[in-house]
């Protein structure tokens, strides 16, 4: 198997889908791990797996040492389930070996207990601002404060993206590739061009 051939592949299919970078990256990532299992169960071309050996590769993820999170199982199965996918559309394989797997699935628990006005609070002013980091820092909290955006959108903030006349943040191709324009709080406004200065 031409692990590096069929990662290009499955990465441009992912590009052209508008996956983001990390997105196509991590999926480029579980492929290696799935390739080592193949390889090391004597299984030479893609066109011999089958979905006794995807469910044996499920079972090994979850029997892993150390454990492995249900998290990290289910988006390695994903990823398994968008390659051979893709071979079968793409013509590559006569059918899917992935395609009655089931799907691993994560129940979400919501955060029971939300920080209080007072503990945010606390939180944000405990941030010593007598230097550059510290002023980013507040800057980064006051932020987060006031907008709710993810920690990824944050750090792939650039300079045009704040919008400093109409206290807007621009937020290109975030979560699902998708671009929104958010209000910005005066204090985080403030802190933000403080830090730019």
């Amino acid at each position: 198997m031409k692990l590096g051939l069929w990662q290009e592949r499955f990465s441009e299919y992912l590009r052209l889908r508008g996956c983001s970078a990390r997105t196509v990256e991590a999926y480029s990532g579980e492929l290696r791990q799935l390739f080592d299992f193949l390889q090391a169960g004597q299984i030479r071309s893609l066109a011999e797996v089958t979905k006794g050996h995807l469910e044996d590769y499920r079972s090994f993820l979850f029997s892993h040492e150390p454990p492995l999170k249900l998290t990290t199982q289910s988006v390695r199965m994903t990823a398994v389930k968008s390659f051979f996918g893709f071979l079968k559309r793409q013509d590559y394989l006569p059918s899917d070996p992935s395609r009655e797997l089931p799907t691993i699935r994560i129940v979400r628990s919501y955060v029971r207990q939300i920080l209080s006005e007072d503990e945010v609070k606390r939180v944000i002013e405990s941030v010593e601002t007598e230097t550059a980091a510290g002023v980013r820092d507040r800057a980064i909290l006051e932020i987060f404060y006031s907008s709710a955006i993810r920690n990824s959108e944050l750090s792939s903030l650039k300079l045009d993206d704040v919008d400093a006349a109409r206290s807007q943040l621009r937020i290109l191709r975030g979560k699902g590739g998708y671009s929104r324009v958010i209000p910005l709080g005066q204090q985080a406004l403030d802190w933000t061009m403080r830090y730019l200065e």
